[in-house]
């Protein structure tokens, strides 16, 4: 409820903006240990190809490699690896091996 009120705020207003409703319970420097946590198992992908827009850069995150290894479908480590259908379950046994064929490809063609 408290998001609907502040959307018709921004209208009445005039207004247009990203706001926290959250702001009693997250500064606006967001929650710093979430970002180390997402900085330590995440890296910003060089491109991403999102459908109906296309390629674009720096706009996605991926694994980083050494958490191939440390989860795994048969050694759960987060929520998203629970299921053989889980997106991480699905880079794991699939996307791994396309990303990284992607660099030497990328090279060979520069």
């Amino acid at each position: 409820m408290q998001a609907i009120l502040m959307l018709v705020r921004q209208v009445n207003d005039g207004r247009c903006e990203v706001e926290n409703e959250f702001s009693r319970a997250v500064n606006r420097d967001g929650n710093l240990k979430a970002q180390a946590m997402v900085a330590e198992v995440f890296e910003l992908r060089r491109a991403f190809e999102w459908r109906g827009l296309g390629e674009v850069p720096y706009s996605a995150l991926a694994i980083k490699e050494a958490f191939a290894t440390a989860c795994t479908p048969e050694n759960p480590l987060g929520s998203c690896m629970v299921s053989s259908e889980g997106a991480c379950a699905a880079h794991y046994t699939y996307g791994r091996f396309r990303t990284a064929a992607r660099p030497a490809a990328a090279g060979a063609a520069s």
